[in-house]
This record gives C-alpha cells, structure tokens and sequence, in this order.
C-alpha cells in the first residue's frame, strides 16, 4: 500500500463478502497507536460498513481482484493514521470547518464517487476529507509550508471564474437582422412578452431558463452575458455549428459564478499537496514517538513511509524485530495473534 496523496481520497477495496461475513468475531488486537487500542471488533465493524456501500463489490472485483486483505489493511491504515491525526491535533491546535470537509468531498467528486470507488460511507469519507484537511493544515503550521497569498488566490479565482460560472438563458431566434432589431427594442420597454414573441418566432426558440456553462457559449457573448443584469436581453448575430447565420436575442435570466471562498480549495491545489505531505511528515515523527504498534496478521507498520505493509507470511511465525512490540509464536490454530497491552485504552 502506498502512501496516500491529497488529492485523492482513494479507491478502497474489498473482495468477497461472504468470506468475510463468515468470520467470527475475535476479541483481539488489530493496532496499537500509543497506548490507544483499535479492536479487531473495531476494523471489522469498519470494513463490513466499506463491503455495504453499493457497488464496492464490483470497484473490489476490478481494481483489487478481490484482494481482501488490501482492504483489510487500507481501512486498518485510515483507523491508525485518524487516530494519529487527532492526537496531532489535539496537541496543536489546528483546525478544519465543515465547509472545507464538504468542499474537499465534492471536489473529490462527492459521496457517490467516494462510496463508488472507495468504499466509503458518508461517514468514513467525512472523517477522512477532515483528517486530510488537518494534515494540511500540519504542514502549514508545523511544516513550514508557506499559504497562497490573498493576491494569488484572487488572480487564480478571476482566471477561473468563467470556467466555474453557469448561465440561465433563454433564446429567441430571428429570421433576419430588421426582425432582430425591433424585437429586442420591443423587449426593453415590455420585457414580459419574451414567451409570446418565442410563440410567434418557434423555429429555434428556446424561451425557458436553460442553463449553460459560460466557459462553452461563444467568445464573443461570454463577457456581455457574464456582466448582465438578470432578467435583461443582449442580441447575437453569428453562425451555429454549421455555416447558417443566426440572429438571437437571449434573456439573461441570471448567472451563477461561485465566490472566492467557494474555489479556495481548488485554487489552491498545488499548496494544499505540499502541505499534505509536509503534514505526513510531521504525522511519522508522532508516530515515531508515540509508538505505532500492528498485528502482524494485517501486516507491518512502516515507520518510514507512514504506512502499513504486507506481511510477508502472516500465517508464518514472526519474530518480535520484524513486528516492535508484538508477541511471536506459531499460530497453528488461526486465531488471532496478540499485540501487547501497555497499560492503555480501547479506541471509543
């Protein structure tokens, strides 16, 4: 398993429901992270609710040929890293605000997208959109990574805003440019008989609020649309798709452009993967000092990379280097091989 990137939250995993489901509940250990247990009772509870979400099976069939055990080991990684992102921020200060979460979720391509390919309930893939925001947020305030400034996210957010911004409009196609002119000077001292004209001139009229994406309405409209204001008329004279000469004139109904604070995230991308990774950086010394500890059943914890890897052989005897902290012994029997408790807390 690799380590996890900002900008996405990831496609999860899991195979066969039945062999999973078939399980008996264990009373042991999956992962120590200090002295805070995470229960086998725990992953299974959270891998069951990742087997649940609606087309997980077919995203495990295809992307994981049914690897169980990655997905096992994934939901263990997010148990250990929230755990550790929480005891980071416990010890910080930093924070996230629920719109953030909601911004970085539809910018992942919302709940759907999430459960799709993630195996993600609304929960889980609420909890993981703030435990990476958080992580950011470590590499700003930890990690020495410098924030956009106010200038640069205002050049971005302008540079951007047509391609975020969507158009109501109606239209009503003329025969030729007489026709054109009079209409719309009819239109500006009677703006309600715009549906009778669109009756009277039915051939291409589309008198009812359609929206369309500014970004893809002709250049020559886009900035007049984009400065209008609603409820008012500006004409079009120009070709279709073809070579045919059109003559319109279009009710701006209205014009959607989403704020600065609407686009922070995405605007700021580019420093919000730095700062992630910064983030991790500072999320492996904690763990470093706090202590990480995992059953070697799900794997080995990887100081290093902020990670859980796979066991080479987990039916296999392991000896205590190769998994800190946990007892070793053959386990001929299949039940689950302790981790040692140093005096802490099962994980609430």
């Amino acid at each position: 398993m690799t380590r996890r990137r900002f900008a996405g939250l990831g496609a999860l995993f899991a195979a066969a429901a039945l062999a999973l489901t078939g399980c008996q509940p264990s009373t042991g250990t999956a992962a120590y992270v200090g002295n805070e247990r995470i229960t086998e009772e725990q992953l299974q509870a959270a891998v069951n609710d990742g087997l649940a979400q609606p087309g997980v099976q077919d995203t495990i069939r295809t992307q994981y040929q049914g690897d169980l055990s990655e997905y096992r080991r994934t939901v263990l990684f997010r148990a250990v890293q929230h755990r550790l992102v929480s005891l980071a921020a416990q010890q910080t200060g930093v924070r996230t605000n629920d719109t953030e979460v909601s911004q970085l979720i539809s910018l992942e391509g919302g709940f759907d997208r999430l459960r799709t390919n993630g195996g993600l309930s609304a929960a889980a893939a609420t909890q993981q959109a703030r435990d990476q925001l958080l992580t950011t947020e470590l590499g700003y305030t930890r990690g020495g990574v410098p924030r956009p400034t106010d200038a640069q996210l205002q050049a971005a957010y302008q540079a951007q805003k047509l391609d975020n911004s969507t158009a109501q409009l109606g239209l009503l196609q003329l025969p030729d440019p007489a026709t054109l002119r009079r209409v719309l000077a009819h239109l500006r001292t009677d703006p309600a008989s715009f549906a009778a004209l669109a009756s009277a001139y039915p051939s291409g009229s589309q008198p009812a609020a359609t929206p369309y994406k500014v970004s893809e309405l002709k250049p020559a409209l886009r900035q007049e649309i984009i400065s209008a204001a609603p409820d008012t008329f500006v004409s079009y004279v120009g070709t279709d798709t073809g070579t045919m000469t059109q003559y319109l004139v279009i009710k701006v109904y209205r014009v959607d452009s989403p704020s600065l604070a609407d686009l922070r995230l995405s605007l700021s991308q580019e420093s919000l993967a730095t700062a992630y990774s910064a983030g991790q950086g500072y999320l492996a010394k904690l763990a470093q000092q706090v202590g990480v500890r995992v059953n070697p059943r799900y794997g080995t914890w990887n100081a290093k990379e902020l990670q859980i890897d796979a066991a080479t052989n987990p039916v296999l005897t392991l000896t205590e280097s190769t998994a800190p902290g946990v007892a070793s012994g053959a386990n001929p029997s299949g039940s689950n091989p302790a981790v040692p408790n140093p005096g802490g807390t099962e994980a609430p």
